[in-house]
């Protein structure tokens, strides 16, 4: 067929696609519960006040953990969006082999 997928055959990459966008939906969540956590521990009681470096290293710092910790863990958030949203894609087409084909 010219090199043309059937209809309603899942394009190659739309699996991966759906895997990124789910990992990079953990992460965002990760982001913001760090962000809310830092958000309750008080600024005042040091001597100095933070800088506008500390603060964009500490939120690169939190960017970097939702990262790392969206990509290891295997039965997290973007684990069970992948789950659910692939049901939405067609199935793979397993290409059929000869097995249990015997000649006598």
């Amino acid at each position: 067929m010219n090199g043309v997928p059937p209809l309603g055959t899942p394009k190659p990459d739309q699996r991966a696609q759906l895997k990124k966008a789910s990992q990079d939906l953990e992460a965002v969540f990760y982001g913001q519960l760090l962000q809310s956590m830092r958000e309750t521990v008080p600024d005042s009681g040091g001597m100095m006040e933070k800088s506008q470096g500390e603060q964009m290293f500490t939120s690169m710092l939190d960017d970097q953990i939702s990262r790392l910790a969206s990509g290891r863990s295997e039965h997290g958030l973007a684990e069970s969006l992948y789950r659910q949203m692939s049901r939405n894609l067609a199935p793979e087409v397993v290409p059929a082999t000869s097995m249990g084909s015997t000649s006598k």
